[in-house]
């Protein structure tokens, strides 16, 4: 058989690479372990090359995995987009839609969205607007924006529709290449996690970078300045490209770190055609985007 004859199976796929670990990814794709496995060998079989590490803790992708996920990934999210490129095309929608975000996934999931929207209903104006997730939900209750995608404590507004996209929480990730002398250096954004400086200090750094946003966090840790403070989410594509590792610390348990909701949301106030159109099409692609 060829790669085509198993196009079904790059879903499970990605999600088995995403989750890292067999379990997690059954647990998403409602798909028997077993079955996972013997998806995993039927690639591998195909394309006579081994895809996955398995390890005690779970499973990462060899090189020529990482790159296969990539592919897969694409194909994915191409044929989502000539779906819905069709459906899109057979109504008349024009007007203008604005929407805030917060920069990580600004950077990581709006410009294929972007690109997808331009591409499908090019008669509607988007207006993206980037800022610190407090700010955006603020605009939004206001008025000026029709749409957001933010970070929450899990706190709801009366005032706004949420829904959940994923939870994420922080993890200490360093370079394979860090040297010793920059492991008592931390690297974090004050905003991402509650009382970052006491955490600094309990977890026993001696020095820190405080940087304005996790995207200079997550490229000072690349670069082997120290060790950062990252959310899972927002590390994942370094991780997969080997750039970043896990920072394994004596003294850090899981629940040291707080959890996040990643939302959806819009005011309650009836949203106009194109807004509503956006919204249909932004679910849509964010579900695919994180699904692991």
């Amino acid at each position: 058989m060829r790669l085509k004859d198993h196009l079904g199976k790059l879903e499970y796929f990605c999600a088995i690479v995403e989750a890292g670990s067999l379990k997690k990814a059954s647990e998403k794709v409602y798909i028997g372990q077993p079955q996972l496995t013997k998806v995993v060998k039927q690639l591998e079989d195909t394309l006579e090359t081994t895809l996955l590490i398995r390890g005690p803790k779970g499973v990462s992708p060899t090189k020529v995995g990482a790159e296969f996920y990539r592919h897969c990934r694409q194909i994915l999210e191409k044929t989502n987009e000539a779906e819905h490129s069709v459906k899109a095309h057979q109504k008349d929608v024009s007007g203008s839609v604005k929407i805030g975000t917060y920069d990580s996934i600004a950077r990581y999931f709006f410009p294929d969205f972007l690109k997808y929207l331009r591409a499908t209903i090019p008669n509607v104006k988007i207006h993206l607007e980037t800022g610190r997730s407090k700010s955006i939900a603020k605009k939004l209750q206001a008025g000026e924006l029709d749409l957001a995608v933010i970070v929450t404590d899990r706190k709801r507004s009366a005032s706004l529709e949420m829904k959940k996209i994923y939870t994420d929480s922080f993890g200490l990730y360093q370079s394979p290449s860090m040297e010793a002398i920059c492991g008592d250096n931390l690297i974090y954004f004050p905003f991402a996690q509650n009382d970052s400086e006491n955490a600094m200090k309990k977890f026993g750094f001696d020095q820190s970078v405080r940087c304005d946003n996790l995207e200079t966090v997550r490229s000072l840790t690349e670069q082997s300045v120290g060790v950062g403070l990252l959310p899972h989410r927002v590390a994942q594509e370094s991780v997969l490209s080997r750039r970043l590792v896990p920072h394994s610390h004596p003294k850090i348990r899981k629940n040291d770190f707080d959890f996040h909701d990643i939302v959806l949301c819009h005011s309650r106030v009836v949203m106009n055609p194109e807004a509503r159109h956006v919204l249909s099409d932004l679910e849509r692609f964010l579900h695919i985007w994180t699904r692991a």
